[in-house]
């Protein structure tokens, strides 16, 4: 069996100037979020758009969302666009993943063809247990250095909101 990426037909916008770069969402019947980083256990449209003296965006319509991103340059994009499995996919949890076949996204075409970028995000500080993953991100990393553009792993704003994590991301988007 295999499993999509969800938003294999988006279009990172041409105007980017900071990309910020998951891991994987599936395209599946139980994940009904309709953009990235919107399940209930992230907090990333909390901690984004405070980190811009923002009001959160957490819980609101995507309309809302895509004007934030547009107005400050910012778009998204996963490293996986495939996962091969035996089975229907139980969860998509990085450990889950790391076992099975993997297909990823051309991260690094996307790069090259993003003529204003000048700043990647990689929504992960930690890589035990992750070998596949952990040597993805890093070779995207690389690509970005070999780009001149400023790369940054920051700690992934699933799970829960603190102010550490809204530190920590202001400081790479601003520093």
């Amino acid at each position: 069996m295999i499993t999509l990426y969800k938003f294999r037909d988006y279009k990172v916008s041409p105007e980017t100037e900071i990309l910020i770069i998951g891991t994987f969402n599936p395209d599946i019947e139980e994940n009904k979020i309709d953009f990235f980083y919107s399940r209930p256990r992230n907090y990333l449209w909390r901690i984004l758009p405070e980190a811009y003296g923002e009001e959160s965006l957490k819980g609101q319509i995507t309309e809302r969302k895509k004007s934030f991103i547009e107005r400050h340059r910012i778009d998204f994009t996963d490293l996986i666009a495939v996962v091969k499995h035996d089975s229907v996919m139980p969860n998509y949890s990085d450990n889950y993943l790391e076992e099975q076949e993997l297909e990823w996204n051309k991260t690094e075409n996307l790069l090259e063809s993003l003529k204003n970028i000048k700043l990647v995000l990689f929504t992960r500080k930690t890589f035990g247990g992750v070998p596949k993953l952990r040597e993805r991100f890093f070779s995207i990393h690389g690509e970005c250095q070999r780009l001149n553009i400023s790369s940054k792993f920051v700690i992934t704003p699933a799970r829960s909101y603190s102010n550490v994590k809204l530190t920590e991301w202001k400081n790479a988007l601003f520093n």
